[in-house]
């Protein structure tokens, strides 16, 4: 997860190398939770993945905003535009205030 934010931010409009590491350390020290994958999130996830004819790795995201209720943030425009529908669990990272 860290890598990801990492990484969005790195292509954040405005952003600077300073701004990621200070993100990054930020949440470290804010011990954020992470959710491992289970068997049922798995499942989830191959289905989501296939429906959406993304990859695994870009539903795992789509599946846990789903079960938490919650928003994945991406900065990949070209998923977000792939994304049917499942696009109601994300937000383009440009759009984020």
């Amino acid at each position: 997860m860290l890598y990801e934010i990492a990484n969005a931010l790195r292509f954040h409009p405005g952003a600077t190398a300073v701004d990621v590491k200070e993100a990054v350390s930020e949440l470290m020290a804010m011990q954020v939770a992470t959710q491992d994958l289970t068997d049922a999130m798995a499942g989830s996830t191959a289905e989501l993945a296939y429906r959406e004819n993304v990859t695994f790795y870009d539903a795992v995201y789509l599946t846990l905003a789903q079960t938490l209720g919650t928003k994945a943030i991406t900065a990949d425009k070209r998923l977000h535009r792939r994304t049917g529908e499942a696009k109601g669990l994300l937000l383009l990272l440009e759009n984020y205030k």
